[in-house]
C-alpha cells in the first residue's frame, strides 16, 4: 500500500468517524504497518468495518482476514449480547437442560 493509497483509506476513515482525525505521524506510523497490506483488501475491511462498528477502526481491523471460523472475537460477542431478544422463561430453560441430560445420559 502506498501513502497516497493510505491517505485516501484515513480520509474514508475521518468521513466516517467524526471522532477520527490524523496527521503526517499518524500516516507515517500507520503506513509502516501497512506498507506491505493490500489496498484493495484494506479497503474492502474498511467497507465491512464500517457496516457494523460505531468506533473508529484499529490497524488490526483493516488487516483482518476473511474468517475461515465461525467462532467470534470479543467485539462480535458484544455485540451479540447487545442484540439478544428477551430472555428464556424458565420452563424453557428447564425443557432445554433436561435435553441435555438427556444427550449425555444423566438421569435424575
Amino acid at each position: 500500500m502506498t501513502k497516497i493509497e493510505l491517505f485516501q483509506i484515513l480520509n474514508k476513515i475521518a468521513d466516517y468517524y467524526e471522532s477520527f482525525s490524523f496527521n503526517k505521524r499518524k500516516i507515517e506510523s500507520w503506513h509502516d504497518v501497512l506498507k506491505d497490506a493490500d489496498a484493495i483488501r484494506v479497503e474492502k475491511n474498511l467497507h465491512h468495518y464500517v457496516k457494523n462498528y460505531t468506533d473508529p477502526p484499529k490497524i488490526a481491523d483493516l488487516l483482518r482476514q476473511e474468517k475461515s471460523r465461525d467462532i467470534p472475537d470479543a467485539r462480535e460477542t458484544k455485540d451479540s449480547i447487545i442484540t439478544v431478544g428477551i430472555p428464556s422463561t424458565l420452563e424453557v430453560v428447564q425443557q432445554e437442560l433436561a435435553n441435555l441430560r438427556n444427550i449425555l445420559g444423566i438421569h435424575r
